[in-house]
């Protein structure tokens, strides 16, 4: 809708400042003071609004270029002809006479620009749906490949948990039908409300606790504005850092933590940052991974500039930070 509008809007100021208000501005200096000859300018701005949209029209999708040049050429013919009749019309009248070549060649010349102003707003939109389209196609690429290493992760974990505490494990898959269902559905959607995103995060790292018992010390911080948590954000941005940490930090063995702050002011800045402890030995190329390669590319396809993720590697501690501006 948004693009629908402001696509109106520039047709609405083109038409008006390329068209109308040059006439209007040129209509004191031009001998249009009988009766009879004063609906010349607004006939002369129809033709040209005329052939403007009809040249937009030759120039969409599935036009053929054998049509698109003849019917170019036929609407330079007849707007031609229009603006020599009315030329002759207003001279009979106003006993003034312009040479023939002079209607030809500022005419003729004013047609072409209108047209080649239309074939090129045409185009325009055109290159700038197809860019819209590659980037949602390339955002639901990402989320493909996040969503299977999502139930890959989860399954994992209710595996574990049926040779350890059967009892435990039931629950886990109850809790896992409810992310699954949130990662199917809801966050199908290109935004979420923040709220529901944190719930889900939230829900997440009950499962990986139910997962590592007590052998790692976890703790999630949220600290939402008042009316934030109906915000949209895109989808499943946070669970890419949270099942980061859970996966390649050393998460189970004795002193190992996670630590999460997930935080949104009123001025609309969204923060998560998740810290987790790794071992002496690990390399810091293998505590990112794909993940968060593609987690850079979903920021900025969807916000751009506003939104930012830094990445510190130590040899005890990844720390992931992510910013955005709604």
């Amino acid at each position: 809708m948004n693009n629908r509008l402001s696509r109106i809007m520039i047709h609405l100021v083109v038409v008006v400042m390329i068209f109308i208000l040059p006439e209007v501005v040129m209509i004191g200096n031009r001998p249009f003071d009988v009766g009879c000859t004063r609906w010349i300018p607004y006939l002369k701005v129809s033709v040209f609004v005329l052939v403007f949209y009809v040249e937009y029209f030759l120039a969409g999708p599935g036009m053929s270029r054998a049509r698109f040049v003849l019917g170019s050429c036929a609407m330079l013919i007849v707007g031609g002809t229009v603006f020599y009749i009315m030329s002759e019309y207003m001279g009979h009248f106003t006993q003034r006479h312009p040479p023939v070549i002079n209607i030809v060649i500022r005419d003729g010349v004013m047609l072409l620009l209108t047209m080649g102003l239309s074939v090129a707003m045409r185009l325009s939109e055109r290159v700038r749906k197809i860019e819209e389209t590659h980037r949602e196609e390339e955002l639901k690429h990402l989320k493909s490949q996040l969503n299977p290493h999502f139930l890959f992760n989860s399954l994992n974990t209710v595996y574990a948990l049926t040779e350890i505490d059967p009892p435990l494990a039931r629950d886990a898959v109850h809790r896992l039908s409810a992310l699954l269902r949130y990662a199917l559905y809801e966050a199908d959607n290109p935004t979420v409300k923040l709220g529901r995103e944190v719930a889900f995060v939230r829900d997440y790292v009950r499962l990986m606790q139910m997962r590592l018992g007590e052998g790692v010390n976890v703790s999630i911080a949220e600290e939402v504005a008042a009316g934030m948590e109906n915000a949209e954000i895109a989808s499943m941005l946070f669970i890419t850092l949270v099942e980061n940490a859970f996966k390649h930090g050393n998460a189970g063995t004795t002193g190992s933590y996670v630590t999460i702050r997930i935080s949104a002011s009123e001025r609309g800045e969204v923060e998560c940052d998740v810290a987790n402890s790794v071992a002496d030995d690990r390399d810091a190329e293998g505590r990112g991974g794909m993940g968060l390669e593609n987690l850079r590319r979903r920021l900025r396809l969807i916000y751009g500039s506003r939104a930012r993720l830094e990445i510190s590697s130590q040899p005890a501690i990844f720390v992931a930070q992510m910013r955005i501006q709604l």
